[in-house]
């Protein structure tokens, strides 16, 4: 059994990205460890996503802002560095990324619109806001980044995720190298490069993008918190691919039996004083 840490807190990603996840994140809530979910409000599954913010006020609810998948919020003609013609996400952290250096201002302005946007889908429905995060990091990007910042101070929003997680920390608790072929070190590094431009003093210690979506009770086990911080973030992502089979689910990685492992890490009530 894990030694209980109040300190540490699993957050569920990707919540409203599917049937099967809004199942297993509203079971986690309701039966489980889970106290801190991420919402994408502008799919089609965003609306019962939102009713398990709702429903569960004392779960802190932040918007996982999504400008990778999908429609926006925005008409197409509002947003047309982040869309198609037709509204439609064009996606690609690269190239989101060299926009932000060849056109900084205008892709600023289209984030800055969109991201308040899908806020307010939450918002409107009264659910407090404790924290901003983003599909696949792109707000890790330093022009998105600022642009969160700003929106944050706006609208008092308590923290942003910074992907601040420290290899030898993670290494020393992991005897798995799977982030050497999976991609999980590649997207550590590059997360950890564009870190460096980002000024955003947080307490919060992010956990688990060397192994994102393969977070068993066991990859828990050991996890430590760096002095500088007061508390420890556990990215999740649960969900029950059962549901979501044949169903033309918009991001294939959810179904991935890795998911259904997160799912039962998520509903151990014995983690971390839950």
């Amino acid at each position: 059994m894990l030694k209980p840490n109040k300190r540490i807190f699993l957050n569920a990603d990707d919540v409203g990205i599917s049937n099967g996840v809004n199942r297993a994140v509203t079971n986690a809530i309701a039966n489980g460890a889970l106290r801190s979910i991420s919402v994408i409000t502008n799919l089609t599954h965003s609306i019962d996503a939102i009713n398990i913010a709702t429903a569960y006020p004392d779960v802190k609810t932040g918007l996982h802002l999504n400008i990778m998948i999908g429609h926006s919020i925005n008409d197409a003609e509002d947003v047309p560095y982040l869309t198609d013609t037709f509204g439609k996400f064009r996606g690609g952290f690269l190239r989101l990324f060299l926009i932000s250096i060849f056109h900084k201002k205008e892709l600023q302005s289209q984030i800055e619109i969109e991201t308040i946007a899908q806020m307010d889908k939450l918002r409107d429905k009264g659910v407090v806001i404790d924290h901003i995060d983003s599909h696949r990091h792109i707000h890790m990007i330093p022009a998105i980044f600022s642009v969160m910042k700003k929106i944050a101070e706006q609208y008092n929003i308590p923290r942003i995720r910074v992907t601040n997680e420290r290899f030898f920390n993670t290494f020393s608790h992991n005897s798995s190298m799977s982030y050497l072929w999976d991609g999980g070190l590649i997207k550590f590094l590059l997360l950890k490069f564009l870190s460096l431009f980002i000024n955003y003093p947080t307490k919060t210690y992010f956990y688990s993008v060397l192994f994102t979506g393969k977070i068993s009770k066991t990859r828990l086990r050991g996890l430590r918190i760096p002095s500088k911080y007061t508390e420890a973030e556990v990215m999740i992502h649960p969900n029950m691919p059962e549901f979501d089979m044949n169903t033309g689910v918009i991001d294939r990685n959810i179904l991935s039996p890795n998911r259904k492992m997160e799912y039962e890490t998520a509903m151990d009530k014995s983690l971390f004083n839950a």
